[in-house]
């Protein structure tokens, strides 16, 4: 029992010495990203209930709140312009799910956070086939 209780602080360790390093590197390069994408504003989104009100049982509930996905809605038209120059529009009404990340990887990669806005674009380029 030691044993294992030794390799998981080792373990835990060396992944915290790992997020220092390469917090203090992100904190000198400052390193500066070309977007993709230019937009004026943020999307207006709105997030869509996850279905549990017309569950019969605890049970039902409890799977649903598990396995359900939160969805968003965009509440008024986006527009953005890619990098050459082209602008493109999504309508509003649209609803997607973010980053399609399960459930036990959201705690790592955060479906809602920095991935939001490609998610949003991944997924209405691919409902409407705009991915080139």
């Amino acid at each position: 029992m030691n044993t294992i209780i030794y390799w998981v602080g080792l373990i835990i360790s060396l992944l915290l010495a790992i997020y220092v390093i390469f917090y203090f590197l992100y904190r000198q390069l400052r390193i500066e990203v070309d977007l993709a994408i230019s937009t004026k504003s943020m999307p207006a989104l709105k997030p869509v209930p996850i279905p549990t009100k017309n569950q019969k049982t605890v049970i039902h509930k409890l799977t649903a709140f598990i396995f359900e996905v939160r969805k968003w809605e965009l509440v008024e038209n986006w527009h953005y312009t890619l990098c050459d120059g082209v602008e493109l529009i999504i309508p509003k009404g649209f609803r997607f799910d973010g980053a399609s990340i399960p459930r036990p990887f959201g705690a790592i990669l955060n479906p809602i956070g920095l991935l939001l806005i490609p998610g949003l674009l991944h997924d209405y380029g691919y409902k409407y086939d705009q991915i080139w």
